[in-house]
């Protein structure tokens, strides 16, 4: 092999090790996340809001207090009292309480329905970390697609220079030399596009942390090799228990049969009680206590309607958390197949595509230098090693989103 050719592969082999400093993992930002982001804090004070409506819902009603006055002959209150033994003056208190077991249904709902929302915390939580991990994706692949690139360039303007050097000594045409420059100028368009996502990958990471949107992040850590999940139909099955969307269906579903419970409550009568007394100046005072009962005489508009409705929220519920099941069990499963398919053309890329791109650039570099081939070999070969390299980092980049994703539909961290 000749020199050129050694020197332009070495090159190669350091473009595919190098990464600069790595020091940035996604699970180093997860406590200032939680710390700091307002989504979460706002779906956190949600939360704690529903966890005070059980308390007020399994409370009695506010008692009532009044004053009463018979007077006479003015209707001024308390004119002529003590003069007559019917002119009083009286104070009124009254309590009522619904039928029996309303109180803990109600009382019973709204903590259910708060438990629900734990659910809706735990989903923003999982969308959160999501985002901060594809983000990370996208910066991480930006700055390891920027070093070859960077590492490509470099190699390139060996070539550009062998060329050069040929065509100073009459060796080579002035064709070489403008494919050459054409192609430098192709990855300096590739550069800004790579500078670009990582800009925008930083600034999303940022606004998670609620950070200032230009603040710079140091290189990415490169983690254990990502790969999907052995066992596909275990996760799937697991998804009752993992996903915090499912979990907020099945307490929606416990509510709605509260529910049903509550409004067949509806048909026994509520109670009020009530007690007056009544002074009637130099006389001796008067007690008054009553007892009264609600009559469900409009059942046929009012409670049976309100069971009915009841009864189809419930139906309603169910059917809502097995749709959910299902469409998450389908999410999964195409994200599965994607990240799978991702991890293949990876192999195939490792494998065979670049293997073979090196050997006929290293082919294509030799019969250039014995001049059996034109510098067009050269700069094909070189473009396709660099196009399949890049490839590769793409299809890296969709398993690590695609195995994201899979985690944020499941409740589980699958990313390394």
């Amino acid at each position: 092999m000749g020199r050129l050719a050694s020197f332009l592969l070495l090159l190669l082999i350091a473009a595919s090790c190098a990464h600069g400093q790595e020091r940035l993992h996604w699970r180093d930002l997860l406590a200032e996340l939680e710390a700091r982001n307002p989504s979460l804090e706002a779906a956190q004070k949600t939360l704690e809001a529903m966890r005070q409506r059980a308390p007020q819902a399994g409370s009695l009603p506010d008692p009532m207090v009044g004053i009463r006055s018979l007077s006479m002959p003015s209707p001024l209150p308390f004119q002529g009292l003590g003069s007559d033994p019917m002119i009083t003056a009286g104070l009124m208190v009254s309590q009522q309480f619904p039928a029996r077991g309303t109180r803990k249904l109600r009382y019973q709902i709204a903590q259910t329905e708060a438990q629900a929302e734990r659910g809706t915390y735990e989903q923003v939580w999982n969308t959160l970390v999501g985002e901060l991990q594809r983000a990370w994706v996208e910066y991480r692949y930006a700055f390891d697609a920027l070093a070859l690139l960077e590492e490509n360039q470099r190699l390139f303007g060996e070539v550009l220079r062998a060329s050069e050097a040929r065509y100073a000594v009459g060796e080579g045409s002035q064709r070489d030399l403008l494919q050459a420059q054409t192609q430098l100028s192709l990855l300096a368009t590739k550069r800004e596009r790579l500078e670009q996502g990582k800009r925008v990958a930083e600034a999303k990471v940022n606004a998670l942390l609620g950070r200032e949107p230009f603040r710079s992040l140091p290189p990415p850590v490169t983690p254990s090799p990502a790969a999907p999940p052995a066992e596909i139909a275990a996760l799937i099955e697991g998804l009752p228990d993992s996903s915090p969307l499912l979990e907020r269906a099945a307490k929606q579903i416990e509510a709605r049969g509260l529910g049903v419970a509550l409004a067949r409550k509806s048909y026994q009568p509520e109670t009020k009680v009530s007690g007056t007394y009544m002074n009637r100046g130099g006389y001796a005072p008067m007690w008054e206590l009553s007892l009264e009962f609600s009559i469900p005489a409009w059942f046929r508009s009012k409670q049976r309607p309100e069971v009915a409705e009841r009864t189809f929220e419930l139906a309603a519920a169910r059917r809502e958390y097995e749709a959910t099941l299902q469409d998450l069990g389908f999410q999964v499963r195409e994200q599965y197949e994607m990240a799978r398919t991702a991890q293949r053309l990876i192999g195939i890329y490792d494998d065979t595509v670049i293997p073979q791109a090196r050997l006929a650039l290293e082919s294509s570099m030799e019969g250039y230098e014995t001049g059996k081939a034109d510098f067009l070999n050269v700069l094909n070969g070189f473009v396709t090693l660099v196009d399949y390299r890049m490839a590769q980092l793409d299809e890296r980049r969709n398993l690590e989103l695609a195995i994201s994703r899979m985690g944020e539909l499941t409740g589980k961290e699958l990313l390394p």
